[in-house]
């Protein structure tokens, strides 16, 4: 009988085209998952679905003028789309607002009150005056209590990743009107959520193989203590309380949500015709469930779903929460709501799929956050997916294409040598130890054991010179190219997983038919078929042109630029800051109105050094490594030309730090506009900037903005002070 293999996929919520964290973060590694498991002989159920409800679905609807259900429905079927062509091979993408899923939930709700874990309590909520309604927890903002993060959702921090309650934030304030709320009272359904707290710790101890970051993390949050959580919320749209009487509240989207995985199995085994089969995954004591998720989503798949499960009692806990880290984009996570980073739909207008899962997969943030890096992902997949795959591919399906047209048979009386014969053992190391890290959701070291594979391959043709071969040995001839053909079959099998569209055209390459993800895993130990006939070779891996492969300009998000206002200025005065030692409060001469604006300078000018100078730049020129201010607060512009008198002008432009995030430099005010027609080349003082303006170094990665941001500003890297 086949093992019972549930896989599970976060549920992004459908509010806007998702971002290429989705598949970094976890689609990835669940299809991969899902896709190996599946060919090791499992009956795997792959589910996940879109999260319809809660306010992040009624945020977007208001800015976009539309309905909920509207937002809803335009997403889900937009990510639906996307996940197909990103090859992610659902048994189902459902969506929490099916029938389905509104009875799973209801029966649930019911059963956890029937068992007393869910009760009625008196308790406080954030109510906006200005509106007269209270405000859900995704429509609050404030303070962390915990991290001081100024921008904490109601619901959660992004900074610490704390689970918090409104109420618990500081100087909290409605995301709509922008004005303070208050704490009132109101009546809604608790989870008793700190009954299970020995439970959890316990079933905690006893997991094995988990990413320690995910265990540590689960058991911090645990020993914090475990408070009752609200599962009812006042706003309008959501899943319908269960129970009469309470008509206009909702179940909160947190409960609601992590139930989808039972709901989506539950429709997925009656689409399939075996409607009872659910139980399989869910409540057999020899099955296996694994959910993917990003690390924001740890405590909810962690704490949040065990619980409920040990509630409802008879249900089997997470095998694995192989959560992921972030994939960062200029050093901020990417986000949807925050427009940081590129989409799915935009990337498929640059590249092919296979490349970006080959990618995503070799970099994936396993164990920690990884930067994406345009320049990192042509190399990889030129010098290795392309480089050693698809060059040993190439090249040896070439010459058995050349000198037989098929698989060539091996005499018996060929000669071996020792390469020949580690053609066997190198094959059996990658099956076994490519399925043992996929087992462990080790993805990028298992994809390296196929690379491994593939660059003996390389060698072995190498080493074997089948060209020559040709002219001297007929018979060792035939044997290498079957061995290479016999390679180039296993690494089809292997890759599967990982990049099936390329894994299925080198099946067919090498003369085998049918589809290669529904072989099973065991065929990577198998031969080819002798005789079997092979189509003319041609380039299966694909080179990106570095020249012409532009993503900044697909980019998702406002630029950067977009609020800088950069004009000539001219120093008029210069004093000591009185509650600050090293900074200056200098006031500076815009022509139409004077400024005022604080400059970490006071260690290396003195105020007569600055007041009514015109070549600042001179000064900074002089600065030697020693005497340099280590986090830079000026930037100054060294020459001016333009149309006017003014634009003739030296100046300085007064700027905070910026650091490598975007999203912060998008919110550093630089004073003054620069006009049309002005060139200015900028030295930026201090060496921790690299040899670089700000500007630039927040454009790094993308090449078009970094070529935008020199165009605007003329930044001279040249020039800078090292």
């Amino acid at each position: 009988m086949p093992r019972h293999t549930l896989v599970c996929a976060a549920w992004p919520y459908a509010n806007a085209v998702m971002h290429l964290g989705h598949p970094a973060g976890y689609l990835l590694p669940a299809d991969i998952f899902a896709r190996y498991r599946r060919m090791a002989g499992d009956d795997v159920l792959f589910v996940s679905g879109s999260d319809e409800h809660g306010t992040p679905i009624m945020l977007q609807a208001e800015a976009l003028g539309l309905a909920p259900a509207e937002v809803a429905e335009k997403f889900h079927k937009l990510n639906s789309e996307l996940m197909a062509k990103y090859q992610i091979s659902f048994d189902l993408f459902s969506r929490t607002s099916s029938a389905q899923h509104k009875e799973v939930v209801a029966e649930v709700f019911r059963a956890l009150i029937e068992r007393g874990h869910i009760y009625k309590a008196q308790t406080k909520g954030m109510y906006c005056a200005k509106e007269s309604t209270f405000r859900a927890d995704r429509y609050v903002e404030g303070i962390c209590p915990h991290c001081a993060a100024p921008e904490a959702r109601g619901d959660q921090c992004d900074n610490c990743g704390k689970i918090l309650d409104p109420t618990d934030l500081k100087e909290p304030r409605c995301k709509l009107c922008k004005g303070p709320l208050e704490i009132r009272g109101t009546e809604h359904f608790f989870f008793a959520l700190s009954r299970f707290q020995e439970s959890l710790d316990v079933w905690l101890s006893s997991r094995r193989g988990w990413r320690p970051q995910v265990v540590n993390f689960t058991r911090s949050f645990v020993k914090g203590g475990l408070k009752d959580r609200a599962v009812t919320r006042d706003i309008p749209w959501g899943i319908d309380f269960p129970l009469q009487g309470y008509e206009g509240k909702k179940i909160y989207v947190w409960f609601e949500a992590v139930l989808g995985y039972l709901s989506a199995s539950r429709e997925a085994c009656r689409l399939q015709g075996r409607p009872d089969d659910w139980h399989l995954f869910w409540q057999n004591l020899e099955s296996e469930s694994y959910f993917f998720l990003g690390k924001d989503n740890v405590p909810f798949h962690t704490v949040i779903l065990p619980a409920v499960l040990m509630g409802l009692g008879g249900y089997n806990l997470p095998t694995n929460v192989p959560a992921n880290e972030y994939l960062l984009f200029e050093g901020a996570k990417f986000s949807k709501s925050k427009g940081v980073g590129m989409n799915m739909q935009e990337y498929l207008e640059l590249g092919e799929v296979a490349a970006l899962r080959y990618y995503l997969t070799v970099t994936m943030p396993e164990l920690k956050d990884v930067e994406a890096d345009w320049d990192d992902f042509v190399a990889k997949n030129n010098t290795e997916l392309l480089g050693n795959v698809g060059n040993f591919v190439n090249r040896t399906l070439t010459l058995v294409h050349r000198e037989y047209g098929a698989i060539p048979e091996v005499p018996l009386d060929s000669r071996t040598d020792e390469v020949d014969a580690e053609v066997e053992r190198r094959i059996e190391d990658a099956v076994k130890k490519t399925a043992a890290f996929l087992d462990a959701c080790e993805f990028k070291s298992a994809i390296k054991e196929v690379l491994a594979l593939s660059q003996f391959g390389n060698l072995y043709i190498d080493r074997k010179a089948p060209w020559k071969l040709a002219k001297e040995d007929p018979k060792a001839l035939s044997r290498a190219l079957y061995n290479g053909a016999r390679i180039v079959r296993s690494i089809a099998v292997l890759l599967a997983p990982f990049v099936p569209d390329k894994a299925q055209l080198m099946w067919l390459a090498v003369g085998e038919e049918g589809e290669v993800s529904k072989a099973r895993w065991d065929a990577a130990r198998g031969e080819p078929g002798v005789g079997r006939r092979i189509p003319a070779p041609y380039p299966i891996i694909k080179p990106i042109d570095p020249a012409s492969f532009s993503p900044a300009a697909k980019a998702q998000g406002p630029s950067p630029l977009a609020p800088l206002d950069l004009r000539a200025a001219r120093i008029v005065s210069v004093r000591e800051h009185p509650k600050a030692d090293r900074l200056y409060l200098v006031a500076v001469d815009l022509g139409d109105e004077t400024r005022q604006v604080v400059a970490g300078l006071r260690a290396h000018y003195k105020p007569t050094e600055l007041e009514g100078k015109n070549r600042p730049s001179s000064s900074t020129s002089a600065l030697d490594s020693s005497t340099r201010p280590k986090r830079p607060r000026i930037a100054s512009a060294r020459k001016v030309s333009g149309t006017n008198e003014a634009r003739a002008k030296y100046a300085t432009i007064a700027a905070r730090w910026v650091p490598r995030s975007a999203k912060n430099f998008a919110n550093v005010g630089l004073i003054g506009r620069l006009d049309t027609g002005m060139s200015m080349e900028v030295a930026a003082v201090g060496s921790h900037v690299r040899s670089e303006h700000p500007a630039l170094r927040c454009a790094r990665g993308r090449p078009g903005l970094r070529r935008s941001v020199q165009d605007a500003a003329g930044a001279s890297v040249e020039n800078s002070p090292r």
